[in-house]
């Protein structure tokens, strides 16, 4: 999404500094149905694979290491799927603090967060804006005049990549999704669910 791309370029440029944090949490109440796919286990049921994926992919994005330690707390439905997640990842450079929940309505936004200033994106699994801090300054908003949900930049590309006879994006090459797979797989094994 161009707002990403943008809170990357004002990283990459050294706006913010070196990054120390990477705060994001994804969260909305998702009715407990029977038999539902959201919190059935034969189905990938669970939050973490629903709406943690984001978080992951946008700390993977902006730290781009693999994290050494990770430490996990969950609350599980009465299916045996995680409805409530919070992993606090320590990579060799920075930290990561990612949650995602059936439960409740989260903020919803990633601060990426550096020695110099921080970037708010507010919604960032489907953003379409982001500001810019110096400490509680805001020095530089981006807004992004879409009339869509965010979901039609990942149709180009993957239309992109078809026309061009591509087997991989370039922004999110398949090591990158193999290794968000991995996370998920280490972090449902941690909690006792794989």
């Amino acid at each position: 999404m161009p707002t990403i791309l943008k809170a990357k370029e004002w990283v990459n440029s050294g706006r913010i500094g070196k990054i120390h944090q990477v705060k994001a949490d994804f969260g909305y109440p998702v009715k407990f149905v029977e038999g539902d796919r959201m919190y059935n286990p034969a189905l990938a049921g669970g939050c973490l694979l629903d709406m943690g994926i984001y978080t992951l992919a946008i700390a993977q994005y902006f730290i781009n290491q693999l994290p050494d330690l990770s430490l996990v707390s969950h609350k599980l439905a009465k299916t045996g799927v995680e409805d409530d997640l919070t992993l606090l990842a320590q990579y060799p450079d920075a930290t990561a603090t990612l949650a995602c929940s059936f439960r409740a309505k989260f903020q919803n936004s990633a601060y990426i967060i550096g020695e110099n200033g921080y970037i708010d994106i507010p919604n960032f699994w489907r953003a379409d804006r982001c500001s810019l801090f110096q400490l509680d300054e805001k020095v530089e908003e981006f807004v992004e005049n879409r009339r869509g949900s965010g979901f039609e930049f990942q149709i180009d590309a993957a239309s992109q990549c078809i026309l061009d006879g591509e087997k991989e994006a370039r922004l999110m090459p398949l090591s990158t999704s193999l290794l968000l797979q991995q996370q998920m797989h280490d972090i449902l094994c941690r909690i006792g669910l794989r």
